[in-house]
């Protein structure tokens, strides 16, 4: 048998035999849920008002789509998605959660006396077979889940929100969100560069330049999760991975590549590339507000924030210099909840003259840029390549 705790009226049967669980990956989830345990993380995911509130206002904005419906939320956390399509209207709503928050998420249910329409199923998705109250296979009308991890796929809970519409959702069924959308985009975040490598040009009167490189090579292995200003983003965004919901594979958000071109409309460092997304709420054919919650730099900070790759290095441009390039992001091949990105760009030289200020706050004297240089040299043209970690 398997551990799974059934909570409501519905009942929980054995798991499908065709799912592929093995136990590299059941080494790497059981931190995952346990993290999913505390109760910190879903205060700060409750708290971030542009998340929850983009959820109620797209469930209220759509209630055609849940009156008298059968909805099952993937990885439910507290229940509030549940409960807000319970309000909505839902006939029935399956409120999946691996974590041990399960429980507690049944206590809110039935405190806010709903658990004549919500059942609590704690066991992971790809575990459980739903049947409902007359013994047939559940059909779900809606798939509501809030997914989204840093710079969308991180911690792949892409593969259980998918696997359940592949087996639940009926054929003219809504996921919730139905579209995500991931950019990319040049950044400038001086403050961090200058923490991590100009700190090593004066460290209480010592010189310690010579520390540079070091540096440059060790401070940006991983992923940095900060916000950047929208000041502060070099050049329009580009879209790395369009996605509806409705069809995409999970091969296809296990490995994305995307090619860019970026025309600078500020001038300024470039230290690396920020990486956010939107999702939207936009069902094809239903009348609605199209409700999006976007992180990026120009709207109202989200837990997520913003994922900034930095290449170690910085480098003046200008206004009209291009940068053109590669990304690639593909789940990690030792633990699939992780990310990795490799990025391969090119600065074109700049037909304007290099205008640097003299600020020695912006400037690393030091700096020593690792890479070819590109014909004519004299242009300060720039080839080069980064591999970044995204773990935590």
């Amino acid at each position: 048998g398997i551990n799974a705790e059934y909570m409501g009226v519905e009942r929980v049967i054995a798991p499908t035999s065709d799912y592929n669980h093995s136990e590299e990956h059941e080494d790497v989830d059981k931190p995952y849920f346990a993290g999913y345990s505390s109760i910190n993380i879903h205060e700060e995911m409750l708290r971030d008002s542009s998340r929850t509130e983009s959820y109620y206002n797209a469930i209220m904005g759509y209630q055609s789509l849940f009156q008298g419906k059968v909805v099952i939320d993937v990885g439910c956390g507290t229940g509030v998605l549940s409960i807000f399509s319970a309000w909505a209207g839902a006939r029935r709503v399956y409120a999946i959660e691996a974590s041990d928050m399960a429980h507690y998420a049944t206590n809110i249910i039935k405190d806010n006396q709903l658990d004549h329409i919500i059942s609590v199923v704690h066991n992971k998705v790809e575990e459980c077979e739903l049947v409902d109250e007359f013994g047939y296979p559940v059909v779900a009308d809606v798939i509501i889940s809030e997914w989204m991890g840093y710079f969308l796929v991180f911690e792949a809970m892409y593969e259980s929100v998918l696997y359940a519409r592949d087996k639940w959702l009926a054929p003219d069924g809504v996921m919730f969100p139905t579209h995500a959308v991931m950019y990319l985009s040049p950044f400038s975040k001086q403050s961090i560069y200058n923490d991590k490598i100009l700190f090593w040009q004066d460290v209480y009167g010592v010189n310690m330049s010579a520390m540079s490189d070091l540096a440059r090579s060790t401070a940006f292995e991983t992923v940095v999760v900060d916000t950047v200003d929208a000041d502060q983003v070099l050049a329009p965004p580009q879209v790395v991975k369009s996605i509806d919901c409705r069809i995409v594979t999970v091969e296809e958000l296990r490995e994305m590549r995307a090619s860019f071109t970026f025309q600078c409309n500020v001038r300024g460092n470039f230290h690396g590339f920020i990486g956010w997304f939107s999702v939207y709420f936009c069902p094809l054919g239903i009348e609605g507000p199209q409700t999006v919650l976007s992180t990026g730099p120009e709207d109202v900070p989200t837990h997520w924030r913003q994922s900034l790759f930095f290449t170690g290095d910085q480098l003046w441009l200008n206004i009209g210099q291009e940068i053109e390039g590669q990304v690639e992001v593909c789940q990690n091949a030792h633990n699939h909840r992780f990310i990795d990105v490799d990025l391969h760009w090119t600065v074109k030289p700049s037909s304007i003259p290099r205008y640097i200020p003299e600020s020695s706050n912006l400037i690393d004297r030091h700096r020593r840029i690792q890479c070819e240089a590109q014909n004519p040299p004299q242009h300060h043209g720039f080839r080069h390549s980064k591999h970044i970690s995204f773990y935590y």
